[in-house]
């Protein structure tokens, strides 16, 4: 019963990690590896089925649409109940960023 129980935990802690692991066709040394990755934790990029993130192709349509469907998602979630200062900050942000807004 032990060696079941046990092997039961190891067969869920290896399944999560292989559920969790990065893409592996994005190395780490990658410019855009940072923000691949963020956008992997997030939930907006989740990649093909065989496990990789195939940065080389081009995106269609139907996966743009998908990706700011899932940004929009996580962007609605963690705005409700922010504060309204909080908002402003994170618009400005943006806003410095794009070239919109100078100080």
């Amino acid at each position: 019963m032990k060696k079941k129980i046990l092997s039961l935990i190891v067969l869920v802690t290896v399944s999560s990690a292989m559920v969790f692991a990065f893409f592996p066709d994005v190395p780490k040394h990658h410019w855009a590896y940072e923000y691949v990755y963020k956008l992997w934790e997030r939930g907006i990029f989740i990649g093909y089925p065989d496990k990789t993130f195939k940065g080389d192709r081009c995106i269609t349509r139907y996966e743009a649409a998908t990706a700011v469907s899932r940004l929009l998602d996580f962007i609605e979630e963690k705005v409700v109940g922010a504060k309204i200062e909080d908002l402003v900050t994170v618009v400005n942000g943006i806003a410095l960023r794009t070239g919109e807004l100078t100080r």
